[in-house]
């Protein structure tokens, strides 16, 4: 899935991370729309997955992610997959279609 990294909203976050968590949170947030859901909830397959030692993904789990039943969610993440995905559908019916409604 394609996505615009939102500074706005994640850059001050980033900027009080150290350096190993910044990459992390940055991986994470890519491996989100990748995955277009939660990450995986297995240690040994999000380390796989994010690249990095488990001491610079454990402080960024517990700082902006929950325990879900299917992974690890962030809620403003899965709200921009679940607007993208809608947008998605919408291209691909208006496709089907012959494109983008004429304007009258």
């Amino acid at each position: 899935m394609n996505y615009v990294f939102n500074l706005d909203a994640w850059g001050p976050m980033l900027a009080e991370l150290p350096d190993a968590e910044d990459l992390a949170l940055r991986r994470m947030i890519d491996a989100y729309f990748e995955r277009e859901g939660p990450l995986p909830r297995d240690r040994h397959q999000l380390q796989a997955l994010i690249r990095l030692d488990w001491d610079c993904i454990a402080p960024v789990l517990e700082e902006f992610f929950d325990v879900g039943e299917h992974g690890y969610v962030q809620v403003d993440l899965q709200e921009e997959v679940e607007r993208l995905q809608r947008r998605r559908r919408i291209a691909a019916s208006n496709g089907s279609r012959g494109g983008r409604p004429k304007r009258l």
